[in-house]
């Protein structure tokens, strides 16, 4: 039997892609910057389940298991006594929809096409985590009736460290929204 279906090249995606809102402030850059820039952390804690998977001696089990209840405990803390990270760090909310090699978001501003962009988000989660990205814009189409113009952009200058935040930040949030329906029905 053959297999008539057939994959439409233009509908496949590297990465996995979510819409979401997050805390999000964008702005075009000098042209002449484009070479020097890179995608960083500007808020990137360090789980303790990272701190521990490094090769660290101990016979003392029991002060790990502490540790871990600790930090679990402080990551519900932070949760429960932030519960809008956005406003702590000076983000405005944004509707995006955001994957590892692009986003798609609001901008006051209309940007060229090939234009350079700084996005510095605030993805939320326990912890939260911040970023500085890069992106070149492919389209920006608008202005919509909230007088912003839809901006897609594909991101530049990034490591794996940082794409591979942003995709578990995608899965998390996924993994969370997939809950939430379940205990509706």
């Amino acid at each position: 039997m053959a297999d008539n279906s057939k994959v439409d090249n233009s509908e496949r995606r590297e990465f996995v892609r979510i819409d979401d809102t997050i805390g999000l402030e964008a702005n075009l850059v000098d042209p002449a910057k484009r070479k020097s820039v890179r995608a960083r952390e500007l808020l990137m804690p360090a789980p303790l389940e990272r701190l521990l998977s490094k090769d660290y001696e101990t016979e003392d089990s029991k002060t790990l298991r502490y540790l871990a209840a600790i930090n679990s405990k402080l990551d519900l803390l932070i949760k429960h006594l932030v519960s809008d990270y956005s406003s702590l760090e000076g983000f405005d909310n944004q509707s995006v929809n955001l994957s590892a090699c692009g986003i798609n978001f609001p901008m006051s501003v209309k940007p060229d096409e090939g234009d350079l962009v700084e996005i510095k988000m605030l993805l939320p989660g326990s912890p939260p985590v911040s970023i500085c990205a890069y992106a070149e814009v492919l389209r920006a189409e608008g202005p919509k009736e909230s007088g912003k113009y839809d901006v897609a952009a594909k991101f530049i200058s990034m490591g794996e460290d940082i794409q591979e935040e942003i995709v578990r930040y995608i899965f998390d949030r996924q993994r969370e929204l997939l809950r939430a329906k379940r205990e509706q029905s």
